[in-house]
């Protein structure tokens, strides 16, 4: 998992946040770009993918996110991260395959991140495994 600060770039007409670019240094690659608004209440765990790395970036809100790392040759094999991503100090995850991860909004009201992926998501092949919330065994409380 990689958690890097983005730039916002401020004047008299708003702002412009970067968050991907395909000279950045830990670029993926690009397959597609969605936007995810999240609901209070809403809880989007768990997903893993055998090929696709996800990229968030919060761009409303609170958003909490879990990561559990699944990786059998990963020196981190069975760690968890529980991250809190603000939208007013923006940073994007980069969550690479086989890392289990799911979020959900903070604070009561929805959250919106924008999910770059490094592969398009197939509908007849889908690259995702898919557990709820609740599934055993998962350390965290949401």
């Amino acid at each position: 998992m990689v958690l890097r600060p983005l730039r916002i770039v401020r004047n008299d007409r708003g702002e412009v946040r970067k968050s991907v670019r395909n000279d950045d240094g830990d670029f993926p690659g690009f397959g597609q770009v969605h936007v995810v608004t999240t609901l209070p209440g809403v809880i989007r765990a768990w997903f893993q993918h055998v090929h696709q790395t996800d990229q968030l970036a919060p761009v409303v809100g609170l958003t909490r996110l879990g990561l559990i790392d699944d990786r059998a040759d990963s020196p981190t094999r069975g760690a968890v991260m529980d991250l809190l991503l603000d939208s007013e100090t923006p940073a994007i995850v980069r969550i690479p395959p086989l890392v289990w991860h799911g979020f959900t909004p903070v604070g009561g009201l929805p959250s919106i991140v924008v999910q770059h992926d490094n592969r398009a998501f197939v509908h007849a092949a889908p690259d995702e495994f898919k557990l709820p919330p609740d599934a055993p065994p998962q350390p965290l409380s949401w």
